[in-house]
């Protein structure tokens, strides 16, 4: 028997070989990725300041501060709707219709219901 497993691995010696490799190659890169992970600290977010940081140091990227700045908008639970639209659609405060609106035509409602109650629906360009 076990000469028989010793000529299967002489004849096919190349391809045991290349098999091997590729399984430390993965194996090593699996175990590295492991290793990577628990140096990384969490990430912590600071609503009352508006800001995220990350790691401990303030990240200054507009585009991550402007992205938690949209989720406490969020939150207040205000609508806006145009005073010259036809359509009569409500839209999120971050919601891209709302960026639209001229300053001087935003209707504001305290709340999606209020809204409802005023004959407006959400947009379908607005998601929750």
């Amino acid at each position: 028997m076990i000469p028989k497993i010793i000529h299967g691995v002489k004849s096919h010696q190349y391809e045991v070989f290349l098999a091997f490799c590729m399984l430390f190659v993965g194996l090593i890169g699996y175990n590295l990725g492991k290793i990577q992970a628990l140096k990384q600290a969490p990430i912590s977010i600071s609503n009352n300041e508006a800001a995220i940081y990350i790691a401990g140091e303030k990240n200054e990227n507009p585009e991550i501060v402007s992205q938690a700045a949209k989720t406490q908008k969020r939150r207040d639970g205000k609508v806006v709707v145009s005073k010259k639209a036809t359509s009569k659609k409500y839209h999120f405060p971050d919601c891209q219709g709302a960026l639209k609106i001229k300053e001087e035509n935003k209707l504001w409602f305290e709340n999606e219901v209020a809204a409802q109650k005023a004959g407006y629906t959400l947009a379908g360009n607005c998601t929750r």
